[in-house]
């Protein structure tokens, strides 16, 4: 009885250490096969993206016209806010608009600004600084208006404008962030779009008041694929680097490099709707390394790790051109100073600095006629700016 208990008691513990090393080998082979998993997931994204890499020369990545409209509609995009934007977007009636109208400009280099009534105020004092004011007026401008009264009276007064109704862009299931947040998705969708066509783009800020014509200060940097201002938003990045990439004034050359960029932003891990969180947060992720930073004064450079955005080129201009922060030096281009989002705000900030040129009565004199004819263009940016 002793023995055959003996027995048991060896015959259970067998059991019990073989059924231990079995799960040890299954955890084991587990973690192998994950691995695997991984690895092989790894291997198959570098191909990938070693497929879409292109050689390190900016030279134009598509046609140089806008495609037609069954060819953009069969044509993929991938558009920087992902869901946010809807599946449908390349139907909405705009965009057959907005390639007519950039069939208009004689240049493949655009100056973009995005603006809807609420700071109707804030874009015409724009328009007047870079149209009116500068001894060397910016060419090719074109504003996104983001509704349709403020479309009307720029296309009443002969200013290049395209309505974008942002219900065509945003998702309706999109729960937005920030009251601001839609402007930010509609506008990078048309910035994409815009991009896509083979366009370089300088966008700005409505409150980036322009006291130089800044192009010959861009074309000074002629090898970096993307240039902008210097930030600190987010503040996460801007504490690890000493400076971040400032959407407010920003140049987009079409190149291989940002169309890769573009696609990377619609699949970032960072899901903020703020274009400049998500702009930072790629750069991030493709490895960037920056120049020593000296924001006040020196321009600060940033390159991407080869095999992440095919080695992407930045230039982060310093607050003595373009200015975010107080002292301003006086060979400033670029007064953007910070200041909260209302508009009254940013009304006072260029009232402080002697740059708020709109006339207080200017709806007055938007009625005003010579003869039978409106006012229009750079006359009635004229007429209604202060003398």
């Amino acid at each position: 009885m002793t023995s055959k208990r003996q027995c048991l008691c060896c015959s259970l513990l067998c059991l019990f250490f073989c059924t231990v090393i079995l799960q040890l080998c299954h955890n084991g082979l587990l973690k192998h096969v994950k691995h695997l998993l991984v690895k092989k997931q790894l291997h198959q994204t570098s191909l990938a993206l070693s497929d879409i890499r292109r050689p390190q020369i900016l030279t134009p990545f598509i046609s140089t016209d806008p495609p037609s409209s069954s060819s953009v509609l069969s044509h993929h995009i991938s558009f920087p806010h992902g869901d946010a934007v809807r599946d449908d977007v390349l139907n909405a009636p705009w965009v057959s608009v907005l390639r007519e109208t950039l069939h208009k400009f004689p240049s493949k280099q655009l100056n973009l600004v995005a603006s809807n009534g609420q700071f109707r105020s804030i874009l015409l004092n724009w328009l007047i600084s870079s149209l009116v004011k500068l001894p060397r007026p910016l060419d090719n401008v074109l504003v996104i208006a983001l509704d349709s009264d403020l479309h009307t009276l720029l296309e009443e007064r002969g200013v290049p404008s395209v309505y974008v109704d942002n219900t065509t862009v945003v998702s309706m299931d999109t729960e937005m962030q920030t009251r601001y947040s839609h402007i930010w998705i509609t506008r990078t969708t048309v910035y994409r779009l815009i991009s896509h066509w083979g366009y370089d783009i300088a966008v700005f800020d409505s409150d980036a008041i322009l006291l130089q014509n800044p192009t010959q200060l861009f074309d000074t940097y002629k090898d970096v694929d993307m240039i902008g201002s210097a930030g600190s938003y987010p503040f996460l990045l801007g504490e690890k680097w000493g400076v971040t990439f400032c959407m407010g004034v920003a140049l987009f050359r079409h190149t291989h490099r940002t169309e890769l960029l573009w696609e990377v932003l619609a699949g970032t891990r960072n899901f903020s709707m703020d274009d400049q969180v998500k702009l930072n947060y790629a750069l991030d992720e493709c490895s960037i390394q920056w120049s020593p930073v000296h924001v006040q004064t020196e321009t600060v450079l940033g390159e991407c790790a080869a095999d992440k955005l095919g080695g992407l080129r930045v230039a982060v201009l310093p607050h003595s051109v373009i200015c975010r922060k107080a002292p301003c030096a006086s060979s400033l281009y670029v007064l953007h100073r910070n200041s909260r989002k209302e508009s009254s705000a940013k009304r006072q900030i260029a009232r402080t600095y002697g740059v708020w040129y709109l006339r207080p009565n200017w709806t007055m004199i938007d009625s005003r006629t010579t003869g039978s004819t409106r006012l229009t263009g750079t006359e009635w940016l004229r007429a209604i700016a202060r003398s």
